[in-house]
């Protein structure tokens, strides 16, 4: 066994500390570093809770660390985000009396599947356990889509709400950062690109981080190209906002309804699609109360930002009423039997 105790001055003053096994098997591994399972512990009453820990590979590029240092920093406690708890800095000796540091991230450890890999028929975690609830949502979104994609919806919904409340966008809303967990959970995941949206009392270029200021002067795109609104794709940053993601959710929303994404092909001409071609809401079929998922989406997804839904909170109450008259909902859900 190889114990490390970790502890940041945040934790210090939380009389709590982290530790991990560095001789266990990694929970996974990507190309910012591996992640381990690990503990939060208690100084005072030895309580402890599993969480995730991210330790980051050396020689990773500032611009890298800066990126999970404001990842961690989106501190949320909510159903449907997942919680990012602390991160950590350690040194140790280098080469020729330099210290080198390490980086940590500690999150909220989640055991479930990807909704990527649910699409496709996983069911399973990487270690083989069966995942109940993603195995009923998969049987829902082969027998009736239109309610698996309004639940999935409304969870990234609402959990979309709460980040943009704090003052953040996400900018990276996909199948792959949605996890659906073992206890019953839709969580939004990986907040490495947010961005910190402009307050009342200061400038959007005063919000932006050293790397936001420099994705600005290249114009660089950020994010998927899939599920990517036009400002994204020209990398204008200045104009990213909340409707930024409502955009990202009514590509999902069409995924989910259809079964395939709007634009396909090369990035090239995804990214001119995304410009320039209308959502072909057309491809939704087979619907009960056709129009107005096909309205959903398509005002979502408009390409002038004025256009689209303008809160969180708006595009979830669209959800709600698909189906009513009046303002009766008349759909009917799984969600019980989930």
């Amino acid at each position: 066994m190889a114990i490390i105790v970790l502890r940041s001055s945040t934790a210090q003053d939380k009389n709590i500390y982290y530790e991990f096994d560095t001789a266990s098997d990694p929970l996974g591994e990507g190309g910012m570093g591996k992640v381990y399972r690990g503990r939060q512990i208690s100084d005072l009453t030895g309580a402890s809770r599993d969480v995730a820990i991210k330790f980051m590979f050396d020689g990773l590029p500032q611009s890298v660390i800066d990126r999970a240092r404001r990842e961690a920093s989106i501190r949320l406690v909510s159903e449907n985000l997942v919680e990012m708890i602390d991160f950590i800095e350690t040194t140790s000796d280098g080469p020729n009396n330099t210290l080198r540091t390490h980086y940590h991230v500690v999150s909220e450890l989640l055991t479930g599947v990807m909704l990527a890999d649910l699409l496709n028929g996983v069911t399973t975690t990487k270690d083989g356990r069966q995942i109940t609830f993603a195995q009923n949502l998969y049987n829902m979104y082969k027998e009736d889509r239109a309610n698996f994609a309004l639940i999935i919806m409304k969870n990234i919904a609402s959990g979309i709400m709460q980040l943009h409340d704090k003052g953040y966008i996400h900018r990276d809303i996909d199948p792959t950062n949605i996890m659906v967990t073992e206890d019953g959970k839709i969580k939004l995941i990986d907040f490495g690109i947010a961005k910190k949206l402009p307050n009342n009392t200061s400038t959007a270029n005063d919000r932006l981080s050293t790397q936001d200021r420099s994705l600005t002067m290249t114009g660089q795109f950020m994010g998927k190209p899939q599920y990517a609104a036009p400002e994204l794709v020209v990398g204008d940053i200045n104009y990213q906002n909340e409707t930024t993601d409502i955009y990202a959710m009514g590509i999902l929303f069409y995924q989910l309804l259809v079964g395939k994404l709007p634009f396909n092909g090369p990035v090239t001409k995804i990214l001119e699609a995304q410009k320039n071609t209308k959502t072909p809401v057309k491809n939704i079929i087979n619907l009960e109360h056709l129009s107005d998922f096909r309205a959903v989406v398509a005002k979502a997804t408009e390409k002038e930002q004025d256009r689209r839904y303008q809160s969180a909170a708006e595009f979830r109450v669209a959800l709600d009423t698909i189906g009513s008259d009046n303002g009766n909902n008349k759909l009917w859900y799984y969600v019980g039997g989930i």
